[in-house]
């Protein structure tokens, strides 16, 4: 029991920093997410920027109360389990808005959404995403992601956590556990 109350507080600690009076939590946060969707899928990066909507604003809401209106209550509250819960040594909220984004992608450039067009669309999805689909999507991307030995910079760094040894020799022991 008191092993749970000290996860919690060390969660409800991470969350506290989506909160303070400079969004400087949140706005790293949103640099991160950007380069994550211009790695996993560059088309829709390069929509967005051309549609000035770049900077992510638009997954704002999404990070600062992790999905918090993105899905039904019962579960939100297996969401967030699943982010208290996190056994990787990263912020794992940034794959499941990636998830979501690679989802709508389709919609977003094929009806040349610009940003307002695509805040109302995020918006209108509060309650109709499906919570298992995009668990298994997250989960898939991190580990396509984890493997890759060639990941720029602020993935491996910022995003993965990674040192600058050669992720393929740790993943071997990582996988194992």
């Amino acid at each position: 029991s008191s092993g749970i109350n000290a996860e919690y507080g060390g969660y409800m600690e991470k969350m506290e920093l989506n909160f303070t009076m400079d969004q400087k939590r949140i706005q790293e946060k949103l640099s991160e997410l950007s380069s994550l969707v211009y790695y996993c899928d560059s088309e829709l990066y390069n929509h967005l920027e051309r549609e000035d909507s770049s900077n992510f604003f638009f997954c704002f809401r999404w990070l600062l109360i992790n999905f918090k209106r993105e899905f039904k209550p019962s579960e939100v509250y297996e969401l967030w389990e699943v982010l208290w819960t996190c056994p990787y040594d990263t912020d794992y909220s940034l794959f499941i808005a990636t998830a979501m984004l690679l989802q709508e992608r389709d919609t977003i450039i094929s009806r040349q959404m610009n940003f307002s067009d695509i805040l109302r669309y995020i918006n209108d999805l509060s309650g109709t995403l499906d919570l298992h689909t995009i668990l298994g999507h997250a989960e898939a991307l991190f580990h396509q992601i984890r493997s890759q030995e060639d990941l720029p910079f602020n993935i491996r760094a910022n995003i993965l956590h990674l040192s600058d040894t050669p992720f393929s020799s740790l993943g071997k022991s990582f996988d194992t556990l």
